[in-house]
């Protein structure tokens, strides 16, 4: 009898690592990538190159993207007109272990081959660091070179990369919109604004929102003062950095730029938590509600949101 149909021996494996886990989470949310870009390409009716053209990139790099070479970052979803809702759900094993991709290998080399010469970076266990100390004036020449896929911030004196979105946080974001504009017609939730954050405006952070009224970011450049914001939202990511950068050095800073309402939807927790009363650098109230509970945003933002429809979102 030949070998070949002998039976296998059974092997035993172990648990998966988690960066075994993280592979091939990264391998399926570029599998869901590649097929929203081809499904969108073919719906416009346009060629790779004639795509590629449209949006501002090489028929390469559209033809690597639809091979499933590419993790997605927001910047490059929006480039290509691809909604995070429009590719499958991330895949669950994202959720559990927290490795949505904050930053690709091919990402970063980018970003150090256009960083100014004094500005050393490092990418370490999938963390952006600098070398040396990083000036808020560097960071904003930094931010400024930086490609249309990298987002950065500058919070607690150190570089942070924007993490990506999963269509969840997309969702949520969505249904808060239109919870505002129903509310307060007069006011606009904007996504992703620059602005200059901490007592001395020395950070730079891009909320997922800020609540302002219409046209109030007119003429205002990359970052604007947070005078005249009324509310600054996050919405959690599953990243390692999430509960430093949301929960403690968020509320900081927005408390110490006079920020007068901090929202925070916690995907972990199932929580909306609203910190308000700004005072010496730090917010005098947070109160704390599960999803499914009625919660009030006091003045003045002044609108009250039920909550209930935030528990189709949980992961």
């Amino acid at each position: 009898m030949h070998d070949e149909f002998l039976p296998r021996p059974q092997v035993e494996r172990g648990p998966e690592s988690p960066e075994v886990r993280a592979e091939r989470a990264e391998i399926r949310l570029a599998m869901d990538f590649a097929k929203a870009v081809y499904d969108r390409r073919l719906q416009l009716g346009l060629t790779q190159t004639q795509f590629a053209n449209r949006v501002g990139l090489t028929e390469a790099q559209i033809s690597r993207i639809e091979g499933a070479d590419t993790v997605p970052t927001l910047a490059l979803l929006r480039r290509l007109d691809v909604a995070p809702g429009e590719m499958l759900d991330s895949p669950r094993e994202v959720a559990r272990t927290g490795t949505l991709p904050k930053l690709l290998n091919e990402d970063f080399e980018e970003l150090a081959a256009v960083a100014p010469d004094h500005v050393r970076l490092e990418f370490i266990d999938g963390t952006l660091r600098t070398r040396d100390p990083l000036g808020v004036e560097d960071f904003e020449e930094l931010e400024r070179r930086a490609p249309e896929t990298v987002r950065l911030e500058y919070v607690g004196a150190k570089l942070v990369v924007k993490a990506l979105p999963d269509g969840n946080h997309s969702r949520i974001f969505m249904w808060l919109l239109r919870q505002f504009l129903l509310q307060r017609p007069e006011l606009n939730l904007t996504p992703g604004s620059g602005i200059k954050a901490a007592a001395d405006r020395r950070e730079r952070a891009r909320p997922d929102g800020t609540l302002t009224p219409v046209g109030h970011f007119k003429g205002h450049g990359e970052w604007s003062d947070t005078s005249g914001i009324l509310m600054a939202l996050e919405i959690t990511t599953r990243d390692r950095d999430t509960n430093k950068r949301d929960r403690i050095d968020k509320p900081l800073g927005y408390a110490a730029a006079d920020i007068p309402v901090y929202l925070l939807v916690d995907r972990d927790n199932n929580t909306v938590t609203v910190f308000s009363e700004p005072k010496d650098g730090r917010y005098q109230q947070a109160s704390s509600s599960p999803w499914g509970a009625t919660v009030a945003i006091p003045h003045p933002v002044g609108i009250t949101l039920d909550t209930e429809k935030l528990k189709d979102y949980a992961d």
